[in-house]
């Protein structure tokens, strides 16, 4: 089983539930996301995973390069592991560009709600670092780059585009602004 921190609206520690009633609840917890971006003719582009068709919550859905919940006790710093386990690359925390602690509230479909506070990374890559990819094809199908202008267009212009996961337009169009000032 799996126990995450809990907060409340505030960012207040409240105490440690069960993942599966975290969301049930709709509780406040963490999370740690990472964005990979590399930059090619003046353009930036950004990675983002095809998440595998096993998983529980929208499978085969292209989604953030890497993302996880923090364990109860752990720290955005313990988060960078999903970089790791995700995609066989290793980063420390310091290697990597905080663009903020992004507060993202959505529904997850019938009797699951997901409040989340996303310490929100990103880390700039050239192909040499690319292609030292290993994904772990029990979470990840595959990856695909899509230029800045393509999301802003995908996710942020009209409706979420239906293969992207549904995190709401604030939080992509957040993610969108910063990796542009980059």
């Amino acid at each position: 089983m799996e126990y995450l921190d809990v907060f409340d609206k505030n960012y207040k520690h409240i105490g440690v539930e069960e993942r599966t009633k975290v969301h049930q609840n709709g509780l406040w917890h963490h999370t740690f996301h990472c964005w990979l971006i590399k930059k090619e003719h003046d353009e930036t582009y950004v990675l983002f995973q095809k998440r595998s068709n096993t998983k529980e919550d929208y499978p085969d859905l292209f989604d953030i390069s890497a993302a996880g919940h923090l364990e109860a006790g752990e720290t955005p710093n313990d988060g960078v592991r999903e970089v790791e386990e995700e995609l066989g690359l290793s980063f420390a925390i310091e290697e990597l560009d905080f663009l903020g602690v992004i507060p993202v509230e959505a529904s997850m479909g019938i009797g699951k709600f997901d409040r989340e506070y996303c310490y929100t990374y990103s880390k700039l890559v050239d192909d040499q670092l690319f292609n030292q990819l290993k994904l772990d094809t029990k979470e990840v199908e595959s990856v695909s780059w899509f230029s800045l202008k393509e999301c802003k267009h995908l996710l942020c212009d009209n409706e979420i585009d239906p293969r992207f996961v549904p995190h709401p337009k604030a939080y992509y169009q957040k993610v969108i602004d910063a990796l542009s000032k980059m």
